[in-house]
Protein backbone atom coordinates (compact mmCIF):
# COMPACT_ATOMS: atom_id res chain seq x y z
CA UNK A 1 0.00 0.00 0.00
CA UNK A 2 1.25 3.53 -0.75
CA UNK A 3 1.24 5.64 2.15
CA UNK A 4 1.66 9.92 1.81
CA UNK A 5 2.85 11.65 5.26
CA UNK A 6 2.14 15.77 4.14
CA UNK A 7 4.44 17.57 6.71
CA UNK A 8 5.93 20.30 5.46
CA UNK A 9 7.15 22.19 8.75
CA UNK A 10 10.33 21.07 10.41
CA UNK A 11 10.38 23.35 13.85
CA UNK A 12 9.59 21.83 17.31
CA UNK A 13 8.45 18.11 17.36
CA UNK A 14 6.85 17.67 13.58
CA UNK A 15 9.78 15.56 12.33
CA UNK A 16 9.99 13.43 15.51
CA UNK A 17 6.41 12.95 14.74
CA UNK A 18 6.75 11.85 11.69
CA UNK A 19 9.99 9.75 12.54
CA UNK A 20 8.00 7.58 14.63
CA UNK A 21 5.22 7.46 12.02
CA UNK A 22 7.33 5.85 9.36
CA UNK A 23 9.01 3.76 11.35
CA UNK A 24 5.15 2.15 12.63
CA UNK A 25 4.35 2.36 8.84
CA UNK A 26 7.80 0.83 7.49
CA UNK A 27 7.15 -2.21 9.44
CA UNK A 28 3.99 -2.75 8.05
CA UNK A 29 5.51 -3.57 4.64
CA UNK A 30 4.36 -0.27 3.17
CA UNK A 31 5.46 2.36 0.65
CA UNK A 32 6.38 4.83 2.85
CA UNK A 33 5.77 8.87 0.55
CA UNK A 34 6.87 12.17 2.79
CA UNK A 35 6.08 15.48 1.07
CA UNK A 36 7.65 18.09 2.66
CA UNK A 37 9.26 21.57 2.17
CA UNK A 38 12.71 21.86 0.62
CA UNK A 39 13.40 23.44 3.87
CA UNK A 40 12.54 21.10 6.49
CA UNK A 41 14.54 18.75 3.98
CA UNK A 42 17.97 20.28 4.51
CA UNK A 43 17.03 21.18 8.26
CA UNK A 44 19.30 19.29 10.68
CA UNK A 45 16.00 18.07 12.49
CA UNK A 46 15.64 16.52 9.25
CA UNK A 47 18.94 15.08 9.56
CA UNK A 48 18.53 14.07 12.79
CA UNK A 49 15.45 12.39 12.78
CA UNK A 50 15.11 10.79 9.14
CA UNK A 51 18.58 11.37 7.43
CA UNK A 52 19.46 7.60 8.22
CA UNK A 53 15.74 6.04 7.37
CA UNK A 54 15.81 4.06 4.73
CA UNK A 55 13.07 3.00 1.93
CA UNK A 56 11.83 6.43 2.65
CA UNK A 57 10.57 8.16 -0.88
CA UNK A 58 11.03 12.06 0.16
CA UNK A 59 9.15 14.77 -1.85
CA UNK A 60 10.69 18.52 -1.25
CA UNK A 61 8.57 20.92 -2.54
CA UNK A 62 8.90 24.34 -3.20
CA UNK A 63 6.60 27.50 -2.20
CA UNK A 64 5.37 27.15 1.08
CA UNK A 65 5.12 30.89 2.64
CA UNK A 66 8.01 31.43 5.39
CA UNK A 67 8.45 33.41 8.40
CA UNK A 68 10.20 36.89 7.98
CA UNK A 69 13.89 36.13 8.28
CA UNK A 70 13.58 32.35 9.03
CA UNK A 71 13.47 29.41 7.25
CA UNK A 72 10.19 28.20 9.29
CA UNK A 73 7.23 27.34 7.39
CA UNK A 74 4.02 29.66 8.38
CA UNK A 75 0.81 27.57 8.43
CA UNK A 76 -1.31 30.27 9.52
CA UNK A 77 -2.86 33.05 8.40
CA UNK A 78 -4.20 33.61 4.25
CA UNK A 79 -0.95 32.92 2.65
CA UNK A 80 0.36 30.03 5.17
CA UNK A 81 -2.58 28.25 4.54
CA UNK A 82 -3.03 29.12 0.83
CA UNK A 83 0.97 27.41 0.54
CA UNK A 84 0.14 24.46 2.40
CA UNK A 85 -2.79 23.52 0.45
CA UNK A 86 -0.33 24.00 -2.59
CA UNK A 87 1.76 21.87 -1.48
CA UNK A 88 -1.23 19.21 -0.13
CA UNK A 89 -2.38 19.10 -3.79
CA UNK A 90 0.77 18.96 -5.45
CA UNK A 91 1.96 15.86 -3.11
CA UNK A 92 -1.66 14.06 -4.11
CA UNK A 93 -0.99 14.56 -7.42
CA UNK A 94 2.51 13.42 -7.58
CA UNK A 95 2.61 10.22 -5.09
CA UNK A 96 -1.36 9.02 -6.17
CA UNK A 97 -1.34 7.47 -2.62
CA UNK A 98 -3.58 4.60 -0.80
CA UNK A 99 -3.55 6.46 2.75
CA UNK A 100 -2.06 9.63 4.20
CA UNK A 101 -1.46 10.89 7.45
CA UNK A 102 -1.55 14.49 8.48
CA UNK A 103 0.70 14.38 11.71
CA UNK A 104 0.37 17.74 12.19
CA UNK A 105 -3.20 18.93 11.11
CA UNK A 106 -4.38 22.00 12.74
CA UNK A 107 -3.55 24.54 10.26
CA UNK A 108 -6.46 22.66 7.76
CA UNK A 109 -8.51 21.29 10.39
CA UNK A 110 -11.30 23.97 10.22
CA UNK A 111 -10.30 24.70 6.02
CA UNK A 112 -11.21 21.54 4.60
CA UNK A 113 -14.41 21.50 6.04
CA UNK A 114 -15.13 24.33 3.55
CA UNK A 115 -15.20 23.32 -0.38
CA UNK A 116 -11.63 22.33 -1.61
CA UNK A 117 -9.94 20.89 -4.63
CA UNK A 118 -8.01 18.58 -2.19
CA UNK A 119 -11.39 17.05 0.08
CA UNK A 120 -12.99 16.52 -3.12
CA UNK A 121 -10.29 14.25 -4.26
CA UNK A 122 -9.66 12.52 -1.23
CA UNK A 123 -13.54 11.75 -1.31
CA UNK A 124 -13.70 11.02 -4.39
CA UNK A 125 -11.12 8.61 -4.85
CA UNK A 126 -12.20 6.77 -1.43
CA UNK A 127 -8.66 8.02 0.03
CA UNK A 128 -8.32 7.17 4.15
CA UNK A 129 -7.32 10.17 5.39
CA UNK A 130 -5.93 10.72 8.96
CA UNK A 131 -5.29 14.12 10.89
CA UNK A 132 -3.55 14.71 14.24
CA UNK A 133 -4.34 17.48 16.47
CA UNK A 134 -2.21 18.89 18.85
CA UNK A 135 -4.62 21.90 20.20
CA UNK A 136 -7.59 23.86 19.19
CA UNK A 137 -10.69 25.85 20.74
CA UNK A 138 -12.22 22.74 21.81
CA UNK A 139 -9.02 22.06 23.74
CA UNK A 140 -10.38 22.81 27.06
CA UNK A 141 -13.50 24.69 29.04
CA UNK A 142 -14.63 28.06 27.56
CA UNK A 143 -16.56 30.55 28.99
CA UNK A 144 -18.94 32.75 26.73
CA UNK A 145 -21.42 32.75 23.85
CA UNK A 146 -18.99 34.06 21.53
CA UNK A 147 -16.38 31.38 22.11
CA UNK A 148 -18.63 29.03 22.28
CA UNK A 149 -19.95 29.63 19.13
CA UNK A 150 -16.34 29.56 17.69
CA UNK A 151 -15.47 26.10 19.17
CA UNK A 152 -19.17 25.06 17.44
CA UNK A 153 -17.88 26.78 14.15
CA UNK A 154 -14.38 24.89 14.32
CA UNK A 155 -16.18 21.10 15.21
CA UNK A 156 -18.83 21.58 12.49
CA UNK A 157 -15.83 21.63 9.93
CA UNK A 158 -13.62 19.05 11.76
CA UNK A 159 -16.64 17.04 10.85
CA UNK A 160 -17.20 17.90 7.35
CA UNK A 161 -13.39 17.65 6.67
CA UNK A 162 -12.29 14.36 4.49
CA UNK A 163 -11.02 12.77 7.23
CA UNK A 164 -10.99 8.96 8.38
CA UNK A 165 -10.21 9.23 11.25
CA UNK A 166 -8.59 12.22 14.03
CA UNK A 167 -6.15 11.59 16.65
CA UNK A 168 -6.00 14.34 19.40
CA UNK A 169 -3.39 14.35 22.12
CA UNK A 170 -5.42 15.73 24.80
CA UNK A 171 -8.23 13.89 26.67
CA UNK A 172 -10.48 16.49 27.29
CA UNK A 173 -10.43 17.57 23.00
CA UNK A 174 -11.48 14.29 22.57
CA UNK A 175 -14.51 14.18 24.86
CA UNK A 176 -15.52 17.63 23.16
CA UNK A 177 -15.02 16.20 19.80
CA UNK A 178 -17.05 13.21 20.36
CA UNK A 179 -19.70 14.62 22.35
CA UNK A 180 -20.47 17.17 19.36
CA UNK A 181 -21.71 14.20 16.65
CA UNK A 182 -21.86 10.17 16.53
CA UNK A 183 -19.78 10.75 13.48
CA UNK A 184 -17.02 12.51 14.90
CA UNK A 185 -17.24 10.19 17.95
CA UNK A 186 -16.67 7.36 15.93
CA UNK A 187 -13.54 8.69 13.90
CA UNK A 188 -11.59 9.95 16.76
CA UNK A 189 -8.95 8.61 19.43
CA UNK A 190 -7.00 9.82 22.02
CA UNK A 191 -3.66 9.99 21.04
CA UNK A 192 -0.78 10.12 23.16
CA UNK A 193 2.54 12.74 22.59
CA UNK A 194 5.24 10.58 22.54
CA UNK A 195 9.11 10.36 24.50
CA UNK A 196 12.09 8.64 23.58
CA UNK A 197 13.26 6.31 26.40
CA UNK A 198 16.06 8.31 27.88
CA UNK A 199 19.82 7.46 28.17
CA UNK A 200 20.59 4.69 30.95
CA UNK A 201 23.10 7.22 32.59
CA UNK A 202 23.47 8.70 36.05
CA UNK A 203 23.61 12.84 36.83
CA UNK A 204 27.18 12.83 36.42
CA UNK A 205 27.92 10.28 33.51
CA UNK A 206 24.97 12.61 32.11
CA UNK A 207 27.13 16.24 32.91
CA UNK A 208 30.14 14.90 31.45
CA UNK A 209 28.49 13.94 28.32
CA UNK A 210 26.78 17.16 27.59
CA UNK A 211 29.67 18.93 28.86
CA UNK A 212 28.57 21.24 31.68
CA UNK A 213 29.90 21.38 35.60
CA UNK A 214 29.67 18.70 37.76
CA UNK A 215 28.61 20.34 41.28
CA UNK A 216 25.76 22.15 41.73
CA UNK A 217 21.86 21.76 41.33
CA UNK A 218 20.40 22.62 37.88
CA UNK A 219 17.22 23.97 37.12
CA UNK A 220 16.57 23.28 33.30
CA UNK A 221 14.58 24.05 30.32
CA UNK A 222 14.88 22.21 27.29
CA UNK A 223 13.82 22.28 23.46
CA UNK A 224 13.55 25.40 21.43
CA UNK A 225 14.56 28.32 24.03
CA UNK A 226 12.27 31.36 23.17
CA UNK A 227 10.01 34.03 24.37
CA UNK A 228 6.96 31.67 24.11
CA UNK A 229 8.43 29.07 26.62
CA UNK A 230 8.71 31.61 29.75
CA UNK A 231 12.74 31.44 29.38
CA UNK A 232 12.51 35.29 30.26
CA UNK A 233 10.42 34.88 33.29
CA UNK A 234 12.60 32.24 34.17
CA UNK A 235 15.92 34.27 34.16
CA UNK A 236 14.33 36.97 36.26
CA UNK A 237 12.95 34.74 38.89
CA UNK A 238 16.39 32.86 38.85
CA UNK A 239 18.11 36.24 39.84
CA UNK A 240 15.57 37.64 42.30
CA UNK A 241 15.62 33.68 44.01
CA UNK A 242 19.37 34.07 43.89
CA UNK A 243 19.60 35.29 47.70
CA UNK A 244 17.83 31.61 48.59
CA UNK A 245 19.85 29.68 46.85
CA UNK A 246 23.24 27.64 46.72
CA UNK A 247 26.02 29.17 45.46
CA UNK A 248 26.23 26.73 42.99
CA UNK A 249 22.57 26.09 41.84
CA UNK A 250 22.49 27.23 38.12
CA UNK A 251 20.19 27.28 34.91
CA UNK A 252 20.54 25.07 31.92
CA UNK A 253 18.99 25.97 29.02
CA UNK A 254 19.46 22.93 26.84
CA UNK A 255 18.36 23.74 23.45
CA UNK A 256 18.49 26.11 20.20
CA UNK A 257 18.04 29.87 21.27
CA UNK A 258 15.89 32.51 19.68
CA UNK A 259 18.33 36.02 19.06
CA UNK A 260 16.16 37.55 21.70
CA UNK A 261 17.21 35.27 23.90
CA UNK A 262 20.77 35.52 23.14
CA UNK A 263 20.59 38.65 23.24
CA UNK A 264 19.08 39.20 27.07
CA UNK A 265 21.81 36.59 27.89
CA UNK A 266 24.76 38.82 26.50
CA UNK A 267 23.23 41.59 28.03
CA UNK A 268 21.59 41.51 30.93
CA UNK A 269 22.64 37.74 32.49
CA UNK A 270 26.67 38.10 30.91
CA UNK A 271 27.72 38.31 34.83
CA UNK A 272 25.39 34.76 35.95
CA UNK A 273 26.78 33.54 32.22
CA UNK A 274 30.43 33.96 32.72
CA UNK A 275 30.19 32.74 36.12
CA UNK A 276 28.26 29.73 34.95
CA UNK A 277 25.18 30.12 36.85
CA UNK A 278 23.20 30.34 33.50
CA UNK A 279 24.69 27.31 31.14
CA UNK A 280 23.15 27.62 27.51
CA UNK A 281 23.48 25.12 25.19
CA UNK A 282 22.70 26.81 21.96
CA UNK A 283 22.67 24.29 19.37
CA UNK A 284 19.74 21.70 18.11
CA UNK A 285 20.44 19.07 20.73
CA UNK A 286 20.41 15.19 19.20
CA UNK A 287 18.46 12.44 20.85
CA UNK A 288 21.46 11.52 23.28
CA UNK A 289 22.12 15.00 24.22
CA UNK A 290 18.70 15.85 24.80
CA UNK A 291 18.00 12.91 27.13
CA UNK A 292 21.27 13.49 28.35
CA UNK A 293 20.59 16.71 29.27
CA UNK A 294 17.13 15.81 31.28
CA UNK A 295 19.21 13.51 33.43
CA UNK A 296 21.55 15.72 34.32
CA UNK A 297 19.43 18.08 35.91
CA UNK A 298 17.65 18.28 39.57
CA UNK A 299 14.05 20.49 38.26
CA UNK A 300 12.92 20.30 34.76
CA UNK A 301 10.95 24.08 34.73
CA UNK A 302 8.00 24.57 32.16
CA UNK A 303 6.72 28.30 33.14
CA UNK A 304 5.17 28.15 29.60
CA UNK A 305 2.70 31.50 29.88
CA UNK A 306 0.22 30.96 27.24
CA UNK A 307 0.28 27.33 26.73
CA UNK A 308 -2.69 25.54 26.94
CA UNK A 309 -1.64 22.12 25.29
CA UNK A 310 0.84 19.42 25.83
CA UNK A 311 4.28 19.51 26.69
CA UNK A 312 6.01 16.45 26.17
CA UNK A 313 9.28 17.72 28.50
CA UNK A 314 6.66 17.37 31.31
CA UNK A 315 6.63 13.65 29.96
CA UNK A 316 10.40 13.88 30.07
CA UNK A 317 10.75 14.83 33.40
CA UNK A 318 8.19 11.99 34.77
CA UNK A 319 10.13 9.33 32.50
CA UNK A 320 13.49 10.72 34.74
CA UNK A 321 11.59 10.64 38.02
CA UNK A 322 12.55 14.02 38.21
CA UNK A 323 10.11 17.45 39.89
CA UNK A 324 8.99 19.81 37.47
CA UNK A 325 7.96 23.74 38.23
CA UNK A 326 5.50 24.82 35.75
CA UNK A 327 2.97 27.46 34.84
CA UNK A 328 -0.83 26.76 36.37
CA UNK A 329 -2.35 27.14 33.20
CA UNK A 330 -4.17 24.09 31.12
CA UNK A 331 -2.45 20.71 30.31
CA UNK A 332 0.81 21.09 32.39
CA UNK A 333 -1.63 22.54 35.39
CA UNK A 334 -3.50 19.75 35.26
CA UNK A 335 -0.79 17.04 34.49
CA UNK A 336 1.44 18.14 37.57
CA UNK A 337 -1.48 18.13 39.81
CA UNK A 338 -3.23 14.99 38.45
CA UNK A 339 0.08 12.88 38.53
CA UNK A 340 1.60 14.15 41.77
CA UNK A 341 4.95 15.17 39.13
CA UNK A 342 5.72 18.71 41.07
CA UNK A 343 4.62 21.98 41.57
CA UNK A 344 2.74 24.56 39.36
CA UNK A 345 2.58 28.63 40.20
CA UNK A 346 1.67 31.47 38.15
CA UNK A 347 4.73 32.05 36.47
CA UNK A 348 3.71 35.30 34.70
CA UNK A 349 3.80 36.64 38.69
CA UNK A 350 7.83 37.28 39.34
CA UNK A 351 8.37 37.67 43.08
CA UNK A 352 5.47 34.32 43.19
CA UNK A 353 7.71 32.29 40.62
CA UNK A 354 10.95 33.60 42.16
CA UNK A 355 9.24 32.41 45.38
CA UNK A 356 8.25 29.27 43.99
CA UNK A 357 11.16 28.18 42.08
CA UNK A 358 13.50 28.62 45.45
CA UNK A 359 11.18 26.38 47.46
CA UNK A 360 11.50 23.68 44.42
CA UNK A 361 14.82 23.78 44.12
CA UNK A 362 15.35 23.44 47.52
CA UNK A 363 13.06 20.54 48.01
CA UNK A 364 13.95 18.61 44.38
CA UNK A 365 16.11 15.97 46.73
CA UNK A 366 13.35 14.99 48.69
CA UNK A 367 11.05 14.56 45.47
CA UNK A 368 9.41 10.95 44.88
CA UNK A 369 7.39 10.00 42.36
CA UNK A 370 3.67 9.10 42.93
CA UNK A 371 3.11 5.16 42.76
CA UNK A 372 1.32 5.13 39.39
CA UNK A 373 4.16 7.11 37.40
CA UNK A 374 5.11 4.57 35.33
CA UNK A 375 1.67 3.80 33.86
CA UNK A 376 1.61 7.60 33.08
CA UNK A 377 4.95 7.00 31.25
CA UNK A 378 3.88 3.73 29.71
CA UNK A 379 1.08 5.23 28.15
CA UNK A 380 3.45 7.85 26.23
CA UNK A 381 5.91 5.38 25.05
CA UNK A 382 6.97 5.72 21.45
CA UNK A 383 5.75 1.95 21.13
CA UNK A 384 2.44 2.99 22.35
CA UNK A 385 1.95 5.71 20.24
CA UNK A 386 2.87 3.83 16.70
CA UNK A 387 0.54 1.16 17.44
CA UNK A 388 -2.22 3.44 18.02
CA UNK A 389 -1.69 5.93 15.15
CA UNK A 390 -1.22 2.86 12.93
CA UNK A 391 -4.42 0.82 13.87
CA UNK A 392 -6.78 1.54 11.31
CA UNK A 393 -4.04 1.17 8.89
CA UNK A 394 -2.70 -2.42 9.90
CA UNK A 395 -7.21 -3.02 9.68
CA UNK A 396 -6.86 -2.20 6.53
CA UNK A 397 -3.97 -4.37 5.87
CA UNK A 398 -5.34 -7.47 7.80
CA UNK A 399 -2.33 -7.16 10.17
CA UNK A 400 -2.91 -8.38 13.64
CA UNK A 401 -2.91 -5.62 15.98
CA UNK A 402 -0.33 -5.44 18.80
CA UNK A 403 -0.62 -4.73 22.43
CA UNK A 404 -3.31 -1.86 22.31
CA UNK A 405 -3.46 -0.81 26.00
CA UNK A 406 -6.64 -0.32 27.10
CA UNK A 407 -5.24 2.82 29.00
CA UNK A 408 -5.64 4.96 26.17
CA UNK A 409 -9.43 4.52 26.01
CA UNK A 410 -9.80 5.39 29.27
CA UNK A 411 -8.32 8.31 29.22
CA UNK A 412 -10.48 9.78 26.47
CA UNK A 413 -13.57 8.40 28.24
Amino acid sequence: MRVLIFEPQHAGHNLAYVSRLCEGVQTLGCEVHLATSRQAAASEQFEQHLGARRNLRVLPLDGFHQRAGSGVIRVNGPKGVRSLHRGFWNALQEVKPDHVFVPFGNPISNWYGLPNRVSRYLKANQIETELVLLFGRYAYPLDGLRSRCKQRYALSMLQRGPWTKIHHILPHAVRVISSFSRQLQAKTNYLPDPVDPLPSIDRQQARQLIGVPADGRYITMMGLIEERKGVHQLLAAFRTALPNLQPNDRVLLAGKASEDVRLALSENYADLVASQRIIALDRHLDGQAFGASCCASNLICTPYPRHQYSASIVIQAAAAGLPVLGNAVGWIDETIRTYQLGTTCDTNDPACFAKQLSIAVNTSDDFTPAADIDQFVQRHSVDNFKTLLTARLRERLGVEAGNDSLLERRAAS
